[in-house]
C-alpha cells in the first residue's frame, strides 16, 4: 500500500467525502501500481472532471504512477486563464 494526499480545487471540492472541510487535505491508502485516474475513482470523481494535476509542483497526466513520498497532490476542475 502507498500513502497519498491530495488537495481539490474549484468545482472538484464538491466530490470530497462528507464531513471533509472545505480546502483540507485527504489522506488515502492506494494499493502499490496505482496511478492518478486510479486515484480519480477512488475518489469517486466523474471522468474527465480533473482538468489538471500536479505532483511534486510538476503537471502530470492520468497514467503517472503514483509513489510514497509524492507529497501533496493538487487537481483542479478548470484551467486558469
Amino acid at each position: 500500500m502507498i500513502q497519498v494526499t491530495v488537495r481539490l480545487y474549484a468545482t472538484l471540492r464538491k466530490y470530497a467525502p462528507a464531513g471533509q472541510g472545505m480546502g483540507e487535505s485527504l489522506k488515502l491508502a492506494l494499493a502499490e501500481g496505482s496511478r492518478l485516474r486510479d486515484l480519480w475513482s477512488a475518489l469517486h470523481l466523474p471522468a474527465g472532471e480533473v482538468k489538471q494535476t500536479f505532483v511534486k509542483s510538476r503537471r502530470q497526466e492520468e497514467e503517472y504512477l503514483l509513489q510514497d513520498g509524492d507529497g501533496q497532490i493538487l487537481a483542479t476542475h478548470s484551467i486558469a486563464a
